[in-house]
């Protein structure tokens, strides 16, 4: 999420901005770091509760939250702060260049939303976009509920 958001401030010209304000960079990541630090807690809470009970140690949990969250966030800002777009951070990760045989990667169809999201791309590509999305989803599902089947079923029963 922190990435996300850097690169959604970054985009709308929010981080410029606050260069020239007396919010300084550490006041920044501690917003950001606090923000999502707690919709982390509440996430989780909401999670172990209906999972495990009230029977939790609940501040080594929200410490250890709060700790992972923070790692997240940190090292977010730190991979993506140097991008301008998801797109520009997510594709170099991949080791490729741009072209359109991006879309025989699963992941290429979420991408693009994301930056239509933001305002990166037109509105009309949503559609192609979910479309192969859903089918890398059907596909994926195929090959994991095979993976799944394999890996449980005893090897002496035959399917």
């Amino acid at each position: 999420f922190a990435a996300v958001q850097v690169l959604r401030e970054r985009g709308e010209g929010i981080l410029a901005a606050q260069a020239i304000t007396p919010l300084g960079p550490g006041e920044y990541l501690t917003a950001l770091a606090g923000s999502l630090c707690l919709l982390a807690l509440a996430e989780v809470g909401a999670l172990v509760l209906v999972a495990h009970g009230a029977a939790v140690r609940w501040p080594v949990l929200a410490i250890g939250v709060v700790l992972v969250s923070s790692l997240y966030v940190l090292y977010g800002v730190i991979v993506v702060v140097g991008y301008e777009t998801i797109g520009a951070f997510l594709l170099p990760l991949l080791g490729v260049l741009d072209g359109w045989w991006l879309w025989c990667h699963p992941l290429q169809p979420a991408v693009i939303l994301i930056e239509i999201a933001f305002g990166a791309r037109p509105a009309g590509a949503a559609v192609p976009c979910v479309l192969l999305g859903a089918t890398w989803c059907a596909l994926l599902f195929l090959a994991a509920r095979v993976r799944l089947v394999r890996a449980v079923t005893p090897r002496s029963v035959a399917l």
